[in-house]
């Protein structure tokens, strides 16, 4: 099932595609760094990335964007 065009307004090519994937995949959830860590806070921002093996090491799945200049790729 593929999201619902509204879902998709704003975001770009690769986290559209990403969302595709994992729902394709029939996971519920997925973490997008600069969705899932705040930016704004230095602080949480260096926390979060200070623990990313953490993070991917319980993931099922992991997606990288390898082609394309910038996340507009898809």
């Amino acid at each position: 099932q593929q999201p619902a065009p509204s879902v998709l307004n704003g975001l770009s090519a690769a986290i559209s595609d990403a969302i595709q994937v994992t729902k394709a995949l029939g996971y519920n959830y997925l973490w997008v760094d600069r969705y899932c860590i705040d930016q704004s806070d230095p602080q949480e921002m260096h926390s979060q990335i200070n623990q990313m093996d953490l993070i991917y090491s319980m993931s099922e799945v992991t997606l990288v964007a390898a082609a394309g200049t910038d996340e507009t790729a898809g």
